[in-house]
């Protein structure tokens, strides 16, 4: 944040130390991102007051030491009236057309992103006009606004504007946002960024997005070239032994590298089972596959368990099936979005004395469990990112490979960060079970073994999974 808008929140300082870098990018990103949604637009300028309601305008008009600014105040009444009902009219149009547009799509998507062939669909015309007819909308009323501020700081001269004038000076900031926005993404798009629609499930709150497909530059450009040093520091940042890719996603060239040997003996500390007669993910019977095996884990453990899910549909299945098991009856079942989310979860994870936990995405790092409360970790799938999500499709885009140039090295990183559940301390000790075949039956299946600690291995038949688990805890 404080690189895009040229400095100022943060002190100068002359070393710079990330730590958790391996989230630089999609912090990055994150940062970087602009939305705007109907709901939240039309509050803002419904705020300055409408045919029904008065509001900050009228209050502002009243005020006689502003007196100079009066016309523009009454000049902005009727356009603020206007632009509400072109990004009501933009707003409405969209909801419909990308909900139809998703329904089409005949899965379970809640993304649209706007790419050419999108832009070139019959319906799209009658958005970009809409959009053309809320942006002038809003132009026009921000010009009114402009001389209202202007105005009102002539006439009081030095002395600094009461609240009433700083909040339209704030809502007139975020409307030029909105509208610059709303302008790029459905009339001038960048070639440099993504934009996407997001329809929340079973609601009509649309959200409109975009997003640096490239932020390496940015960092380089503005955060690294200012800094006499930058550490990048974290448990998964290499993949097959280099930073090739951790380098190229966040702008960096050359750089001095050093890759520390961890402090567990995993060989000793952890045993990492995989099972081999267990269905492919895309079979139906996968998931019953999954059910039994963690159960009789959950049985043979004691609970202790923590399962890790890249689908919540796949979650609420499994848990759904889990709970309907009498062999369970003393376990206690927690699910991410079922029973509550993360932190009430994880503290009735270590509270309970036999409990089984089923998360999805949060799950994956930033737990520490020491000891024995967590002496499982089952990763279900091997954690891919999304081919359809927005950003990451646009960024696939420029690549020439890219599953090996993107979406292995994320996963295979991200299987490691699942690892990471496992071993906290010296003195900890556990088994992970990975379900997904893939690993074993599939080419690519060794770059997710290398990034893998040494560690004791089992490679056998699913019904004996939980026995060589249970006979590894014993050994202790």
């Amino acid at each position: 944040a404080d690189a895009e808008i040229g400095g100022g929140l943060l002190p100068g300082f002359d070393h710079l130390v990330i730590d958790e870098a391996h989230h630089l990018e999609e912090a990055a990103t994150r940062g970087l991102r602009q939305e705007v949604d109907g709901p939240g637009l039309q509050a803002l300028i419904d705020r300055l007051g409408s045919e029904r309601q008065p509001g900050l305008l009228s209050e502002l008009r009243r005020q006689p030491h502003l007196g100079a600014s009066d016309d523009a105040f009454v000049e902005a009444a009727p356009l603020a009236q206007t632009a509400s009902e072109r990004v009501h009219e933009l707003f409405g149009l969209a909801v419909g057309w990308v909900g139809s547009r998703l329904s089409d799509a005949e899965r379970r998507e809640d993304s649209l992103r706007i790419t050419q062939p999108v832009r070139d669909d019959e319906g799209w015309e009658r958005l970009r006009l809409a959009g053309e007819n809320a942006t002038t909308a809003l132009a026009a009323l921000d010009t009114a606004m402009r001389r209202a501020v202007g105005g009102s700081r002539e006439w009081l001269g030095g002395t600094e504007p009461d609240q009433g004038v700083r909040e339209l000076e704030i809502i007139r900031g975020r409307l030029q946002a909105a509208n610059a926005l709303l302008g790029e993404a459905l009339l001038e798009p960048d070639p440099n960024r993504v934009y996407w629609f997001n329809l929340a499930a079973r609601s009509e709150n649309l959200v409109l997005r975009a997003a640096p497909i490239n932020v390496g530059t940015l960092l380089r450009e503005r955060v690294y070239s200012e800094r006499r040093s930058t550490v990048f520091t974290s448990a998964t940042l290499a993949v097959g032994g280099t930073f090739d890719y951790f380098r190229s996603r966040i702008g960096l060239g050359t750089a001095e590298e050093l890759i520390l040997p961890s402090p567990f003996d995993f060989l000793h500390q952890a045993l990492v089972c995989l099972p081999t007669d267990l269905p492919a993910p895309d079979n139906q019977d996968f998931d019953i596959g999954v059910e039994e095996i963690v159960a009789a884990l959950a049985r043979k453990v004691g609970g202790r368990t923590l399962v890790l899910f890249t689908s919540h549909r796949q979650l609420r299945d499994v848990h759904a099936a889990l709970k309907q098991r009498i062999d369970l009856d003393d376990v206690l079942i927690l699910a991410q979005g079922i029973d509550g989310q993360r932190r009430p979860l994880l503290k009735a994870f270590e509270e309970a004395e036999r409990p089984l936990l089923l998360g999805t995405s949060s799950f994956w790092e930033g737990i520490d469990v020491p000891g024995e409360r967590l002496s499982c970790v089952v990763m279900v799938r091997l954690p891919f990112p999304v081919p359809t999500d927005p950003v990451y499709a646009a960024r696939a885009e420029r690549v020439r490979d890219a599953f090996t140039q993107l979406a292995l090295p994320q996963a295979a990183l991200r299987l490691k960060q699942g690892f990471g559940r496992l071993i906290r301390r010296s003195t900890d000790r556990g088994a992970v079970v990975i379900l997904d075949n893939r690993i074993l039956g599939r080419d690519y299946g060794k770059a997710f073994l290398d990034v893998l600690p040494p560690a004791s291995r089992f490679v056998g038949p699913s019904a004996e999974i939980s026995e060589r688990v249970g006979e590894w805890l014993l050994q202790a």
